[in-house]
């Protein structure tokens, strides 16, 4: 899957997978998926979401759960070539063992290994999915909400960045996302 990559891909997430700041997560490390299974830069769009699930932290695989097959349903609607990777690598629990959202510690270890990520996938644009990806990456103090319906266009390394409600957001809320993913493609499409 990975034969195609480059060497500079290759070091990254061998980089990622010895990494240590993953203290209190469980599971399987999680780096990313793609359209085609292989990241040839420059990849039409990057996905960034929070972190995997539990799904996630057995397969080694971002977005396998229901959000993903959501998220599924999206991608195939843009028609995009892709890369999904999430902000913290490995599944964050609670001492019972449960799905949590990431510590703020956790979030800051991880982004500079996130940053050499979108450095070397050259996205064409970033796609931030829920609170988590939004203020990490574009270090808004604002929420999802006031955020993901306003269709603008953001820009972190330079590259146009768009944000929208996290895919389990969109299940747990039976929320019908065609006519704002196509405002966002529409959006998408001046970039890519």
């Amino acid at each position: 899957m990975v034969d195609r990559m480059n060497d500079e891909i290759k070091n990254l997430h061998d980089k990622i997978l010895n990494y240590k700041g993953a203290l209190y997560g469980s599971g399987k490390c999680v780096i990313f998926r793609s359209k085609d299974g292989d990241i040839n830069p420059p990849v039409e769009l990057l996905v960034i979401g929070e972190a995997p699930g539990y799904y996630e932290s057995i397969s080694g695989v971002p977005f396998v759960g229901k959000a993903g097959k959501e998220l599924d349903k999206i991608l195939d609607f843009l028609g995009f070539n892709y890369v999904i990777t999430n902000v913290v690598k490995y599944r964050p629990t609670d001492e019972n063992g449960q799905d949590r959202k990431p510590t703020q510690e956790e979030v800051e270890s991880w982004l500079p290994l996130l940053e050499e990520q979108i450095s070397l996938y050259k996205p064409k644009v970033i796609l931030l999915l829920g609170d988590t990806a939004l203020k990490a990456v574009l270090k808004l103090n604002m929420s999802i909400t006031q955020v993901s319906k306003s269709f603008k266009t953001f820009y972190h390394q330079k590259i146009p960045t768009f944000v929208y409600f996290h895919p389990s957001y969109l299940v747990r809320n039976n929320y019908d996302w065609k006519s704002d993913i196509e405002k966002l493609k529409d959006l998408m499409k001046k970039y890519i």
